[in-house]
């Protein structure tokens, strides 16, 4: 039987894809950018982030996650 996985490949500079294995947090790569792709748009919100001023965010449950600085509250 024929496997319906594909593959992707994502060429990203060595200081993104640290990041990335960093934020993965002991998830495999792979399963943590998926999980990426899979989550809702960044959305614009009212009050700007507190740590970094930006007022574009991803939303997690009912957690977001700062879209510049990666701070989440």
């Amino acid at each position: 039987m024929k496997s319906t996985d594909e593959t992707i490949v994502i060429k990203a500079p060595a200081g993104t894809k640290a990041r990335w294995v960093h934020m993965a947090a002991g998830a495999k790569l792979s399963e943590w950018v998926v999980q990426q792709v899979d989550r809702p748009a960044n959305k614009t919100v009212d009050h700007p982030c507190p740590k970094c001023g930006a007022v574009v965010i991803t939303a997690d449950g009912p957690f977001w996650q700062c879209a510049n600085c990666g701070l989440v509250a």
